[in-house]
């Protein structure tokens, strides 16, 4: 008998000395969770960070796409006499400015050749595009 007395004291004392380690518990549990939830916004702000750069690497690429599409479907004489200019453009709240270099005579090519190089820059976005476009020589038979 007496040592079911001691075991239900032995338990009662237990009891009383665990509500100091349960608010213990809590902080811990506390602490580790304001660091994940911590690291979580630092993961939020990164994938904003990514997609934004994302976005602006895309309209970079459709600017100097279609810029490029437009230089090409110029004859070789335009493009042989053509004084290409900086183009600024504004998609979707982002600036981009263009440059292209048109090089009439490349020493690496023939003589009836057009070398373009155009660079689209947006908002630290860098996007460039090297095409060759040659003159259409008709045949002897036509």
């Amino acid at each position: 008998m007496k040592h079911r007395t001691q075991l239900k004291i032995n338990i009662k004392k237990r009891k009383r000395g665990q509500k100091g380690i349960s608010l213990l518990e809590i902080m811990i549990a506390i602490f580790i969770m304001s660091i994940s939830l911590l690291a979580l916004a630092r993961i939020q702000s990164l994938s904003m960070h990514f997609t934004n750069s994302t976005q602006k690497k895309a309209v970079a690429m459709l600017i100097a796409q279609t810029n490029m599409e437009t230089l090409l479907s110029k004859t070789y004489t335009d493009l042989s006499t053509y004084t290409p200019s900086p183009l600024t453009q504004k998609i979707d709240g982002t600036t981009c400015t263009t440059t292209s270099t048109i090089n009439s005579n490349p020493t690496e090519i023939t003589s009836n050749a057009v070398k373009i190089l155009l660079t689209t820059q947006c908002e630290g976005v860098k996007i460039s595009y090297e095409a060759l476009k040659s003159i259409e020589v008709k045949g002897a038979n036509e």
